[in-house]
């Protein structure tokens, strides 16, 4: 590892794009594997368990992990050891209340929802705090992690008949194995267990909006589908779940920059690179949403078979909702990082709330178009607001938004070539 960082890998763009790319190509290969081999029905149950499994793995991370950026910048490099035991008495409590909970449930879906959900939520918060420690060897053991998570799929595909437990046992190996890796390699170990009572009631005040605020956006990326299942079949929600990993594949290359600009807000105010970052994720969105506007149906066909063509609709609306969510990825990491917490957790309620009236009016109505017709406008409503209050608040115009400069050519020159600094 410590080779690469020699020249161009030592830019942490090109590291993090690399390894969002690294993601794009095989998670794209996973969805294709893991829907050819489980069919829409199966899929469609598979996808009901992951997003209850987002949902509850935010919840039971606190947004610890999260708040680190924060008091990072406000009380030094001492608070480190703080966040870190933490976020391993969390894990042994979970443990211990999940143990009690399998000895009065014989519910397997519920069962599994809930050990996906716990390890999840501990290989966020040490992927976060491994994010602002060393950005570089967080994103190259995401990229070996990732391959070693394909390899095993593709065992699962072709030596197998279909069964979704075995596919549940490759994604929890893969949560366990990122999660060692990153233990092991950037050294995030507790100095001991001891425990502030008062550090950790600090954190708490500070995390509950940026918990809040967390939990809303994931409320908003994935009540649909639970929704859905009051409406349709699993056979229905397998053929939307395609759609909507498709679109949020658009994303990979936002959360690349969204990653970087975490790492640099927590030391101080980036406005230029969050201006920048969102004119390169507008444009490289245009030309991808263009791209598949033609070639969708064939790309479908070819990779996920006949049985999901029904899936290009879907994805194509959906894409629709993803542009505006680029402003608020952008702008929301400095947010946090100042602390405006309240301004987030306030618009995303709304946009929740509309998420749920609007679905339970939509899908009735218009069956999955309805769910992604929803999707696209509370993305909207949240994105546009976020830029709104960004350009008001920094006193941005339109043009600085929008319109790329020739400086910022040179500056896209540079990121391909230049040394910035590690991480």
């Amino acid at each position: 590892m410590i080779k690469l960082q020699k020249g161009v890998f030592s830019n942490p763009y090109i590291v993090s794009i690399i390894s969002k790319l690294n993601m794009v190509i095989l998670g794209f290969v996973n969805s294709v594997l893991i829907s050819r081999y489980l069919g829409p029905e199966l899929l469609g149950h598979y996808s009901y368990i992951i997003n209850f499994v987002n949902i509850f793995s935010l919840m039971l991370t606190l947004s610890i992990g999260q708040s680190y950026p924060y008091f990072k910048k406000k009380y030094g490099e001492k608070v480190q050891s703080k966040f870190i035991n933490i976020i391993y008495i969390q894990l042994l409590v979970y443990l211990f209340l999940a143990f009690s909970i399998f000895s009065l449930s014989d519910n397997k879906t519920a069962n599994i929802i809930v050990v996906v959900s716990i390890l999840t939520q501990f290989n966020l918060q040490i992927g976060f705090i491994s994010l602002i420690i060393n950005l570089f060897r967080k994103n190259v053991i995401t990229i070996y992690t990732s391959i070693i998570n394909t390899l095993l799929l593709c065992s699962v595909f072709f030596l197998s008949v279909k069964n979704l437990d075995l596919v549940i046992f490759v994604l929890i190996f893969n949560l366990i194995l990122n999660s060692l890796w990153l233990i092991f390699k950037i050294k995030i170990f507790p100095t001991s267990l001891e425990f502030s009572f008062s550090f950790f009631k600090n954190v708490l005040f500070f995390a509950f909006f940026p918990m809040m605020t967390s939990l809303l956006i994931m409320l908003n990326y994935n009540l649909d589908i639970i929704i859905l299942e009051r409406f349709v079949g699993f056979e229905e929600i397998g053929i939307y779940s395609v759609g909507v990993t498709l679109a949020k594949m658009l994303w990979i290359i936002p959360d690349a920059f969204k990653d970087v600009l975490f790492n640099k807000t927590a030391n101080k105010d980036s406005i230029e690179d969050i201006k920048f970052s969102i004119k390169i994720n507008v444009i490289i969105s245009f030309l991808v949403i263009l791209c598949f506007s033609f070639l969708g149906h064939l790309f479908i066909r070819l990779f996920y078979g006949n049985e999901f063509i029904n899936s290009f609709d879907i994805t194509l609306i959906l894409f629709l909702g993803s542009v505006p969510m680029i402003f608020f990825k952008m702008i929301n990491t400095l947010y946090i990082a100042n602390g405006k917490q309240k301004f987030s957790f306030v618009i995303l309620l709304l946009a929740v709330t509309s998420n749920v009236v609007l679905n339970c009016i939509f899908i009735p109505l218009f069956g999955l178009y309805g769910a992604a017709i929803t999707s696209v406008l509370t993305y909207t409503f949240s994105g546009v607001i976020f830029l709104r209050s960004f350009m008001k608040s920094y006193k941005i115009s339109v043009r600085e938004i929008f319109l790329i400069e020739r400086s910022e050519f040179d500056k896209l020159k540079e990121i391909t070539k230049k040394k910035v600094g590690k991480s």
